[in-house]
Parts: C-alpha cells; sequence; structure tokens
C-alpha cells in the first residue's frame, strides 16, 4: 500500500474512531437493571476449546493488522498466502482436557521491536444464536496488555469485545469495519495474581454482561443499528496480549472448563 495513501487512510481512520466512539456511546447504554437471570433454557454447545482456531503474532494477519484494518476500512477483505494464514504451529497452549489449558510460551520472551509482541487468540467461526453464556475459570500468572473475551466475533476486524486492561479496568468495546472505536464503558478491575476466577459472559439478545465471581462489572444495552435492524451473528474469541516492553516474562494463565451453553 503507497504510504501516502496509508497516511490518509490513517487520518480518516481516526476520524471514523472520534465520530463512531460517541455514537456508540450513544447507543450502547449502561444496562443499571444487570438482569441476567432472563436467558431461558440451555443446551451445550459441542465444539470444545481445543478445537478451535489457534494464530498466535507469527499470523500474518496478527503481524500485519495495521495494514488489514486499513483494507477493511475501504471494504476489501485483505489475503495473505503465508502457510501460516489460518493455524500457526502452536508452542504456547497446552492443552490439559478438552476444554481446559495453559498458556505459557516456555521462556520465549518477545521481541520488543516487533510489530507485535505476544499474541494468543483461539476462536471459532462459527455462527452462535441470538442468547449464549460463555463461562470458565480463569488464573493469571502475569500481568499483561490484554485479557479479552470477544463475542458476536465475524473477523479479527469485526467483534464486541469485554476486556481486562493493563490489569488494571474492565472495559467494553466494539471493533468493526476496521476501526478500533475505543472504549465505550469501563470499570476498575484488576486480577490478583494466581487466584482463580470465575468469568462469565452473557449474552442476551441486544444485552451483554461480564461477571467476575458472581458479580457483573459491565452491562451494556446496545441499541445499535446493527443489533436492532439484523439478527446479530458471529461466534466468539479468547485473546491474551501483551505489548510491555518492560515486562520480565510472557502470558502466562491458565484457563478451565471453558463453556458455551446456548439458549
Amino acid at each position: 500500500m503507497n504510504e501516502a495513501f496509508k497516511w490518509i487512510l490513517w487520518k480518516a481512520n481516526a476520524v471514523g474512531k472520534r465520530i463512531g466512539n460517541r455514537a456508540f456511546k450513544i447507543f450502547m447504554k449502561a444496562d443499571d437493571n444487570k438482569n441476567i437471570a432472563n436467558m431461558g433454557n440451555g443446551s451445550a454447545y459441542m465444539e470444545p476449546i481445543k478445537n478451535y482456531i489457534y494464530i498466535d503474532e507469527k499470523s500474518p494477519y496478527v503481524y500485519n493488522i495495521h495494514e488489514l484494518f486499513l483494507y477493511k476500512m475501504l471494504g476489501i477483505n485483505k489475503k495473505y498466502d503465508d502457510i501460516g494464514d489460518i493455524n500457526n504451529i502452536n508452542d504456547k497452549l497446552k492443552f490439559i482436557d478438552d476444554n481446559s489449558l495453559i498458556v505459557d510460551p516456555n521462556g520465549r520472551f518477545f521481541d520488543a521491536n516487533a510489530p507485535r509482541t505476544d499474541w494468543v487468540q483461539l476462536y471459532t467461526d462459527r455462527n452462535l444464536p441470538e442468547k449464549y453464556h460463555i463461562s470458565f475459570s480463569a488464573v493469571v500468572k502475569t500481568e499483561f496488555t490484554e485479557f479479552q473475551i470477544a463475542f458476536r466475533y465475524r473477523s479479527i476486524t469485526d467483534r464486541l469485545r469485554f476486556m481486562v486492561v493493563d490489569n488494571n479496568r474492565a472495559v467494553f468495546e466494539v471493533v468493526r469495519h476496521g476501526i478500533f472505536f475505543g472504549t465505550i464503558h469501563s470499570t476498575p478491575f484488576s486480577f490478583d495474581l494466581e487466584k482463580e476466577y470465575k468469568i462469565d459472559i452473557f449474552i442476551n439478545g441486544n444485552k451483554y454482561y461480564f461477571s467476575v465471581n458472581g458479580s457483573v462489572l459491565l452491562s451494556v444495552i446496545d441499541r445499535s443499528l446493527r443489533a436492532s435492524l439484523f439478527r446479530p451473528k458471529g461466534g466468539t474469541a479468547l485473546i491474551l496480549w501483551n505489548n510491555k516492553a518492560d515486562s520480565d516474562s510472557n502470558i502466562k494463565a491458565q484457563i478451565s472448563n471453558f463453556n458455551i451453553c446456548c439458549y
């Protein structure tokens, strides 16, 4: 991509981010009711996380993520021909069973000068229903930049997400059309290292809830055009990312009993 054209697109991207962030804050309000009880009767989603698609920072889709987003903003789905396009060789995860895993790069420290430092992503691209519930237990062993659960996941350029950022705040954000629209809602939160937490994400039509140890941290009512006029689609993803150049360790965490219940 021509550098001058790329600069113009980055300026347009920044403008779109500011406008979109304000719009989403209008249409995606906090749900003060925080009522997650009316989900109905559910059934287990049978695909284990062990079968999810794995990528890390070696994937060209991650390594070239900024370029990828600029193309997406133009409506172009950029394709890369590298053999690692979809499935990297997994050298960071050890599966304990079908739905439990340890994230540990085994001392492979990241290159602080690389475009991406340390990234782990597991995702399913199958469309899940309008109502579902993601649950798992997490033990965070090192501090890192993002602990993210994405939902309504259509691609890396199109997702909703709850995250713990820099281990000091929980946030709700929108990524769409190749634009990171930034934080829509946030609240202070941090993991105590080596402590187990029960994580629940409830997607109830146009209502989204992020719960830790039975307490709802963030709740959102989505009255955006997409949620109002179109049947929500997409899968889900677990994404862990570290770009802390002064960190003395990579991402280390344990995820147990990852489960999706559909309604």
